[in-house]
């Protein structure tokens, strides 16, 4: 099955950005026959904590307006703030950079923009609500082509199938669905890692983007992916920026995929 052109538009905004840290150190007590030696102080500190001072640190670090305690976002600098004045509370010595509690890290923040966006025949497709797009090299471009369904994009002499046959996908954005089909055990399918391998195929043969659809049977459907994968990614500033696919892979909610075949015969 063919439909007309699709355009896509993918932009991300990088920005490199410091978040402070706090660092705690944690006592551990002995398992089964071993047996720590604490010291005085630390006798003392154990023999102070209680169930009703560890409620009290859960439920104002799970409170509302800890907004989840996101890194580097405000509800992530109050829970640190937080943290430490429970530290100097207890007496804790600062070990953090000038006398404080707290170390700097820096980390970077992937975001894909409000231009990021599926352009059909039969309308627009947002991100976040209709598609998510996964990690990819670029950090900016556009991608234009025919679409073409490919099924699970298996291609395999053992059981006779080649959902590619006949199929040029040169210059085209294939549409697939994520595996396994019905007839192929799940295990099975993890195991020989099917779906990077049908993955890396499509690409090779030609395909400039990948769009996958539910399947209706897995357990991290498409669309569970296309809400994490259009969320912001956080990592840190160290790591390298030459990871993700080379192409761009595409996860279609329910509600996308409907629109995305709302021409189809």
């Amino acid at each position: 099955m063919r439909t007309n052109k699709s355009h896509l538009w993918i932009q991300r905004f990088l920005a490199g950005t410091v978040f402070t840290a706090l660092f705690v150190a944690q006592l551990h007590a002995g398992v089964g026959a071993t047996r720590v030696s604490l010291s005085d102080s630390e006798s003392k500190l154990a023999e102070a904590i209680t169930v009703e001072m560890v409620r009290k640190y859960a439920e104002a670090l799970s409170a509302d307006d800890m907004e989840g305690r996101g890194t580097m976002q405000p509800g992530g600098e109050k829970a640190a703030e937080y943290i430490a004045e429970q530290l100097k509370a207890l007496g804790a010595k600062p070990a953090g950079e000038k006398g404080t509690y707290f170390q700097t890290i820096g980390f970077k923040e992937t975001v894909y923009t409000e231009e990021t966006g599926i352009e059909l025949d039969t309308g627009s497709l947002k991100n976040g609500v209709d598609f998510g797009v996964a990690p990819f090299g670029k950090t900016e471009g556009s991608v234009e082509g025919d679409l073409v369904f490919i099924s699970y994009g298996i291609v395999a002499e053992s059981i006779k199938r080649n959902d590619l046959e006949g199929l040029n996908l040169s210059g085209k954005i294939a549409v697939m669905m994520e595996g396994p089909p019905k007839n192929i055990p799940k295990k099975a399918w993890d195991e020989q890692e099917a779906t990077m391998f049908y993955m890396v195929n499509a690409v090779r043969s030609g395909a400039k983007a990948l769009i996958y659809i539910d399947n209706g049977r897995e357990k991290d459907p498409p669309s569970l992916m296309a809400d994490y994968f259009s969320r912001r990614q956080i990592a840190l500033e160290s790591e390298s920026e030459n990871g993700g696919a080379p192409v761009p892979i595409i996860y279609m909610t329910q509600e996308g995929a409907k629109k995305l075949f709302a021409k189809s015969p």
